[in-house]
């Protein structure tokens, strides 16, 4: 099933417990690039899941995404 902007409808609310200083880490970041924390929260975690899945669900952290040459 999918909501009205075509993407699947968003399940349940999941807390997560962060400090003061990573929540505003993660407010100016999501901010900076025009995302709620909401939105760039679910983009971190989709990115990571993807490089899990592809990896054969071998787990590196920190996460070491490929970044753009530029």
């Amino acid at each position: 099933m999918t909501s009205i902007s075509g993407r699947p409808p968003k399940d349940r609310i999941l807390p997560v417990r962060l400090d003061a200083a990573t929540k505003q880490r993660l407010a100016t970041a999501a901010e900076a690039v025009g995302l709620t924390t909401s939105a760039l929260v679910r983009i971190l975690l989709v990115s990571f899941l993807r490089s899990y899945g592809a990896s054969g669900g071998r787990l590196v952290l920190p996460p070491e995404w490929p970044r753009k040459r530029s």
